[in-house]
Formats: C-alpha cells, structure tokens, sequence
C-alpha cells in the first residue's frame, strides 16, 4: 500500500508542477466520479454489497488527492448498511441521496478548475 501511495502522491505533485497534467488528472477524475456514482447507484438498487465494494474502490485512490473524506466515508456507511442486511428503503434511499449530493458537489468544484 505504501507503494501505492507514493506513486499516487507523486501524481499529485507532478499535477501541481505541471497545470496541463492536473487538468487531465482531474478531468479522468470527474470520468471516475460519474463511474463511480453509476455503480454505486447500482448497488444500492441491488442491495449488493460486492457491487458497493466495487464502487468504493474506484474512488479509494483519490480520497486525499481530492478531498473526498466526506463521500468515501458516506459511501461506506451505505456499503455497511447493506452488508448488515438489517435496513429499510428509506435508509438505502437516504445513503444514496447523501452520496449523490456530495459526489455532484466534488465534481462540481473540480469542473469549476477546469473552466478557463
């Protein structure tokens, strides 16, 4: 893991020497979030947790990178949720609304970089 995140704070470094190479980072990042939004959405509508976990793990890398804390951790209470497969719809609906609003707000500030 400590591999992992070297390699990944080297990148971040790299996109703050180099304005080009960020706004390709974040421009694949807001790529990953709507990924990451449509398999998590998927997830909760399946009740899956495998598919939850799979969600996660595309946006693991850049929890730190993008600030992201808030999502990462609303998105793993949901995942946990199910897994405990002790829950109601309204519930599953809430961790989805929670996920979707705060992922739409990091995409937005991410998007607001890219525009000249």
């Amino acid at each position: 893991m400590s591999r992992d995140k070297s390699l990944i704070e080297s990148l971040a470094e790299m996109g703050q020497d180099d304005p080009e190479f960020r706004k390709e980072m974040d421009a694949l990042f807001i790529e990953t979030l709507d990924e990451f939004l449509e398999a998590y959405k998927k997830g909760i509508q399946q009740a899956s947790p495998e598919q939850l976990s799979f969600a996660i793990h595309k946006i693991k890398f850049a929890v730190k990178m993008y600030a992201i804390e808030d999502m990462y951790k609303a998105a793993e209470q949901g995942r946990q949720l199910v897994a405990s497969t002790v829950y109601t719809p309204q519930q599953l609906a809430q961790c989805l609304d929670e996920v979707n609003t705060l992922c739409m707000l990091h995409r937005h500030k991410i998007a607001q970089r890219l525009s000249p």
